[in-house]
């Protein structure tokens, strides 16, 4: 696969640079389950600013700490490690910069989305999304009642990977998503 290997390269790339850089998300997800996937997303400690300097990028979300970058034809989307501190309208966050991957995938919806692989192939599994990758079970990284009224996509999204993968939702997660369904009104 062309885009994995543009992939691996830029995480070497960033590697060179002095910092850490990681394949997060669906892509490891599906590459888990073996589904073609080209929507690669990476997580790393390079500031934005030096990412701005050294690719060529489109910055299309910098205010929250992601950009584009376009590297040997491909297009990848990067964030700096990041924390959501606050959500103003149960969907957006007030996002702030950190300094570790374990900190930075406490921010994301499900377990499943919460596995890294670094250039190496090496995953990172602080949420244990290897065991529900397994059990084809969704569930929520934490407490899914606040995890749904952070950001009420994330029962549209519990409902989308459920029905995509034939998983099944996790009782608590189900529960949760049902009691705070009536923050999908809040959605466009």
């Amino acid at each position: 696969m062309k885009e994995l290997n543009a992939g691996l390269e830029l995480l070497k790339k960033i590697n060179s640079y002095g910092y850490e850089a990681y394949f997060i998300g669906g892509f490891v997800r599906d590459y888990l389950l073996n589904i073609p996937s080209n929507d690669i997303d990476i997580t790393t400690s390079m500031p934005i600013e030096e990412i701005k300097s050294k690719f060529n990028i489109i910055d299309n979300g910098s205010t929250y700490s992601s950009l584009t970058i376009s590297f040997d034809s491909f297009l990848f989307e990067v964030t700096h490690f990041r924390k959501d501190s606050l959500y103003l309208d149960h969907r957006h966050p007030v996002v702030m910069d950190i300094d570790t991957l374990e900190e930075d995938v406490k921010r994301r919806d499900f377990t499943i989305n919460a596995i890294a692989m670094d250039k190496d192939y090496k995953l990172y599994d602080f949420y244990s999304g290897i065991e529900d990758l397994k059990l084809k079970r969704i569930k929520t990284i934490r407490e899914p009642n606040e995890r749904f009224i952070e950001d009420s996509l994330r029962i549209l999204r519990g409902c989308y990977f459920s029905s995509k993968l034939g998983f099944e939702i996790e009782n608590e997660t189900l529960m949760a998503m049902n009691k705070q369904r009536a923050l999908l009104k809040n959605l466009s």
